[in-house]
């Protein structure tokens, strides 16, 4: 089954969406008023979610 998702792109959709909401998160995040400490963790914890491989 995960073959025939790649094969028909879906992967590729999937990490390409992925990109998309990493970077309205990051967006947000600039925003908002919090310590620079605080969106540094939060940057580094959106980041590792959105680029981990599966």
């Amino acid at each position: 089954m995960t073959a025939l998702i790649e094969a028909c792109g879906g992967r590729q959709v999937a990490e390409d969406e992925a990109v998309r909401q990493l970077a309205g998160a990051l967006e947000c995040l600039e925003e908002v008023a919090v310590p620079d400490a605080v969106r540094d963790r939060l940057v580094e914890l959106a980041r590792f979610v959105a680029e981990r491989e599966v």
